[in-house]
């Protein structure tokens, strides 16, 4: 057993030719004059079955996209892997490695999506991408350019459109209203058309379109009915060329109504955090996801306003995450996570905390833990590595 702390904060107890005597319930603390700090996970053995999981060759079942990046805004490189091969991830920048920091963070979901969100970018992250999945019975790759949008591209209508956000799948409920939300790259500036069932959509007051400033776009359909449900697709046109996504919107039978009305519940409540000067802080909780409620958030009592600076997401499996970037105390505040559906309300709440010159020295910051142990399933003879980050080192 070898342990390893990393100036970035990540700690690393790594196993090597492990056996079933290595499978138990393993706990890392950090500790020092403030209070400690701890994450505990298990490691359990891999069975015949399990180790032929493993055995599945990595394929990508979505490729990465080009992408534009424009400077001081985010950019998500994205691309989903068969997740029955359980691969190690590997990013790497103009055939180097891409070290993980605060600038360049991946991801890598249950459903097999991976991640590569860079925040602030610059000219210097421009360049050619590649996702590696790699395990015992190979290696898949996936590989794309993230180009630069210059000044001069950024000029009205010389951008070419670029769908950030796809349209996701939607049910509509009698009655009720739905919203088609996706977002393109709004220096683009393109003009938006949607269509239904490839017609063009007519809006009146049942449906309402609007486009944002952020590039935000919205259908919003009142009143839903069974005549509201089919195909949906939305373009973006400017001189430069068309981008266009597509989702389906089906109707709410009886069984997926009684699913709307399960009464809201935080399964993992937000948890205290800590602001450091212009970096990114990210609150976290997670709800239960059949409950399909609105999410809405609020810093002391008051909604909070999204934008480039606070970013909102709400993940397939229940877990929501209000992002600041570039953090200021002007963020220190109470917030709040309200769940709301027909069924009820369920709220979740804390506080943010500035990290001052003072508490950023080393030993006077209490240990918190911003990545937790994860569990583990360790294969006769081979290496297996727990691992967490604590939040400063």
């Amino acid at each position: 057993m070898f342990m390893e702390t990393l100036d970035d904060g990540r700690i690393k107890l790594t196993i090597h030719n492990a056996t079933k005597e290595d499978v138990g319930s393993y706990r890392c603390e950090a500790v020092n004059i403030k209070g400690t700090a701890q994450t505990q996970t298990k490691l359990q053995y891999a069975t015949t079955v399990e180790q032929k999981l493993a055995e599945v060759e990595p394929l990508f079942i979505e490729p990465l996209q080009e992408a534009i990046a424009s400077e001081g805004q985010t950019v998500v490189l994205e691309c989903r892997v068969n997740k029955e091969s359980q691969p190690e991830i590997r990013w790497f920048k103009d055939d180097k490695p891409v070290k993980p920091d605060q600038h360049m963070v991946m991801e890598t979901l249950d459903d097999g999506r991976i991640k590569l969100t860079i925040h602030n970018a610059t000219k210097e992250d421009v360049g050619s991408y590649r996702c590696e999945a790699v395990n015992i019975k190979g290696t898949a790759q996936t590989q794309t350019k993230l180009q630069y949008a210059t000044v001069v591209e950024q000029k009205v209508g010389e951008v070419q459109p670029l769908f950030l956000e796809p349209l996701q799948e939607a049910v509509a409920t009698e009655g009720k209203t739905i919203v088609l939300e996706c977002r393109v790259n709004k220096e683009s500036q393109p003009e938006i058309r949607w269509f239904k069932d490839d017609k063009p959509v007519k809006p009146d007051q049942h449906m309402v379109m609007e486009t944002l400033d952020d590039g935000r776009i919205k259908l919003t359909i009142h009143n839903a009915t069974k005549e509201d449900v089919g195909s949906y697709r939305c373009e973006a046109v400017n001189i430069k060329g068309t981008a266009q996504t597509q989702t389906k919107l089906q109707y709410a039978t009886t069984v997926e109504q009684k699913l709307a009305e399960v009464e809201p519940l935080f399964i993992e409540p937000l948890q205290e955090a800590v602001a450091t000067e212009g970096k990114t802080v990210v609150l976290e909780c997670k709800v239960n996801k059949e409950s399909h409620p609105e999410i809405r958030w609020f810093k002391d009592d008051k909604p909070v306003q999204l934008d480039q600076h606070m970013v909102m997401e709400t993940l397939d499996d229940g877990r929501i995450k209000l992002t600041i970037h570039n953090a200021t105390k002007e963020d220190i505040a109470s917030y709040r996570c309200e769940a709301v559906n027909i069924a009820g309300t369920a709220k979740t709440q804390t506080k943010l905390q500035y990290a001052t010159t003072v508490e950023q020295k080393l030993a006077e910051v209490e240990p918190l833990f911003i990545e937790p142990l994860q569990e583990a399933v360790a294969t006769e003879g081979k290496t297996v590595v727990l691992e967490c980050k604590n939040f400063l080192n």
